[in-house]
């Protein structure tokens, strides 16, 4: 990288050359020179990105087109996300494409990525590489200094599409984001033989952590259990997050990592919270401790928070909470809405050993823990606490503690939150016409009460919800803990037309044979809120169909479409896209929409709709909404009239919402 004494002459010197001239492949030399010294780089392109063809192409002498119709590689997932990234062992990463994100053919190490976006539309792209035989990697320095160029692009590109040069710029377009960045790095300082060592161990854990992955998909491709399925979703999350943890780290002194690495990020909240928490059901299952999750269902449906930074408290907090628990006793996670001053309430409480009064005073102290013999009983190096304390100031709240020896310990924080759609994640009861019973031999057991606080928040009266172990004579409903399952009460709301749901006391114990598999199974010590609220509310959800043969593609349809009230099935396949709209008909359960690609496997988009528009009319079925999620332009004036709506890539969340609105 150049300097620190000669980033700002570098770009000044850059932005007069580019005064100077008319000729766009001149005005991409000087850019590419400039990325080149800028990052002691081995290769640099600017591509622009043409929304008509649906190409990101340079405009150098000789210039490289990248069709984003098919979008594959590394290129290909930063194009359809929009999301800037670094690689520094690229081959290993999981969406390498060679052809794609190595068109040289060269020995390329290590790799930047930069989406250049201006309000949500995507303008072009920075791709600089380092070959095998260039020592140093990048670092997220860098990284950070790089994206902070983005501004000045922008600025480039308008001028390299514009038939003349509209305006000149002078050294003033340099922002103070770029200064302050570069301020910042003349500061920094790193050790190479400590990174080293830190980078080559931070890789051999990610390698088998993609394993994993791969592994994970694999797996929950083949099983159908709907909740099982939700376990390796939540699997998968965890070894995402451990991949996001050690690009992180790769390259960045460790003092530095989480201030430079992580930034605020759009999540769905609930989806964000229970799968931090159900991955600790299953161990916490297996020690029999009793687990309460709540999720306030007024919550936000999407806020905008520090992912990394958040999650790695809440592992921390929930980990040491699950340590320091005995068998049989309580841990509860909860995250409360605070709608007056737009917070979140966040606690983990446990009944553990507790914490004596004189040593909390130091237990958000590194290397200190509650007792001095602690580490030797429970592990742990003592940090734990320290980084989450550390980290919970930065997102500009507190981390607090309320403790007592044999009686547990409650960690809790108010973190404000910056919210990005306000739509409570989940809907008011309408109809109030339910009597519902909570049926158990334990009135008073945390689970019943956990599921009558969720029933009543989504507005039912308290005095129509009984926790009994008998059935209430007007009931409508009924949540039915494991043990007092039996044929008589399955004949009995068979007979008399009751909803049943059945909560199993133990994972997985339910729902393997023929009398239990038909019903709605929730398991104790995970989350269940969203599984009450679908058993109890009265309206449909509507069933999607999303069809591309780019895993990146329908893994980003999902993503954006997880908050709202749907069920999703994907396919790879145009042939297998045909027998799910066939089969979904013919068991009553037909489609309401359906996301097709063009280019596809076996049979295009096109002809999926046509044939299936066919079948539609022979049956005289109500018609799906067709949307084409498309980079092919060619659809744009061949095949628009069998869509009911396109939806052109890169494409956003507010075009994929608008689309099914």
């Amino acid at each position: 990288m150049a300097n620190s004494s000669g980033v700002i002459p570098l770009l000044i010197k850059s932005m007069d050359a580019v005064s100077k001239t008319n000729a766009p492949s001149e005005i991409d030399k000087i850019i590419v020179d400039l990325l080149k010294e800028f990052t002691k780089s081995d290769i640099a392109e600017l591509f622009v990105f043409d929304s008509v063809r649906q190409v990101l192409h340079t405009m150098s002498q000789n210039p490289l087109t990248v069709s984003m119709v098919e979008a594959k590689g590394l290129i290909g997932e930063s194009f359809l996300t929009k999301k800037s990234n670094f690689y520094n062992h690229l081959a290993s990463e999981k969406y390498y494409d060679k052809e794609v994100d190595n068109p040289y053919s060269t020995k390329v190490k290590s790799q930047m990525i930069i989406p250049i976006v201006e309000d949500d539309s995507l303008l072009g792209m920075i791709r600089v590489s380092r070959a095998i035989h260039n020592r140093d990697k990048y670092t997220i320095q860098e990284f950070e200094l790089i994206k902070s160029l983005v501004t000045f692009l922008i600025k480039i590109i308008y001028i390299m599409k514009s038939d003349t040069v509209k305006g000149r710029y002078d050294s003033k377009v340099i922002t103070d984001e770029v200064i302050n960045t570069e301020n910042n790095l003349e500061k920094s300082s790193s050790n190479d033989e400590m990174m080293l060592y830190f980078s080559n161990t931070v890789h051999d854990i990610r390698t088998p952590s993609n394993s994993l992955y791969g592994f994970l998909e694999l797996l929950e491709e083949e099983i159908k259990d709907k909740r099982i399925r939700g376990f390796i979703q939540n699997a998968k999350e965890s070894a995402l997050f451990i991949n996001e943890l050690t690009s992180s780290i790769l390259n960045a002194s460790k003092d530095r990592f989480v201030q430079n690495a992580s930034s605020a990020t759009n999540v769905h909240t609930t989806k964000f919270f229970a799968q931090i928490a159900n991955s600790f059901s299953a161990n916490i299952a297996e020690k029999d401790i009793n687990y309460l999750i709540y999720i306030d269902p007024k919550i936000p449906k999407e806020i905008s928070i520090d992912e990394i930074k958040l999650k790695r408290i809440l592992i921390n907090l929930l980990g040491n909470a699950y340590k320091f628990t005995p068998v049989s006793k309580k841990i509860v996670f909860a995250v409360k809405y605070d709608e007056v001053n737009i917070a979140l309430d966040i606690s983990v409480l446990d009944t553990g050993v507790g914490i004596a009064k004189d040593s909390q005073k130091n237990i958000f102290e590194p290397y200190k823990q509650a007792e001095d013999d602690t580490s030797e009983k429970f592990g742990g190096t003592g940090l734990g606490l320290s980084i989450c304390a550390k980290y919970v100031e930065e997102l500009g709240s507190k981390l607090k503690l309320e403790s007592e020896i044999d009686k547990g310990s409650r960690f809790y924080f108010t973190m404000p939150i910056k919210i990005v759609d306000e739509t409570p994640s989940f809907e008011n009861f309408v109809n109030l016409d339910k009597r519902i019973t909570i049926l158990t031999n334990n009135p008073e057991c945390i689970d019943a009460k956990n599921i009558k606080e969720y029933i009543s928040e989504l507005g039912l009266p308290p005095d129509m919800i009984q926790v009994k172990n008998t059935i209430a004579k007007d009931a409508t409903h009924i949540i039915c803990f494991q043990h007092k399952i039996t044929d008589k009460l399955l004949e009995f709301t068979l007979d008399n037309k009751i909803n049943l749901m059945l909560v199993e006391e133990k994972l997985f114990s339910l729902g393997r044979d023929s009398k239990t598999a038909k019903y709605n199974i929730i398991s104790k010590n995970t989350y269940y809120g969203d599984m009450v609220h679908e058993f109890l509310f009265y309206k449909k959800k509507r069933n999607i169909l999303l069809v591309d043969d780019n895993k990146i593609n329908l893994i980003l349809l999902e993503v954006m479409l997880e908050a709202e009230h749907v069920n999703i099935v994907s396919t790879d396949d145009g042939y297998a896209a045909l027998e799910l709209l066939e089969e979904a008909h013919n068991k009553k359960q037909a489609f309401d929409v359906i996301f097709m690609d063009e280019h596809m496997p076996s049979m295009c988009g096109t002809d999926v709709i046509n044939i299936f528009r066919s079948f539609e009319k022979e049956n005289n079925f109500k018609p799906i909404l067709a949307i084409s999620i498309t980079g092919d332009p060619s659809i744009l004036n061949d095949n628009s009239r069998v869509y009911d709506k396109i939806v052109k890539k890169p494409f956003s969340k507010a075009d994929v919402l608008g689309a099914i609105a």
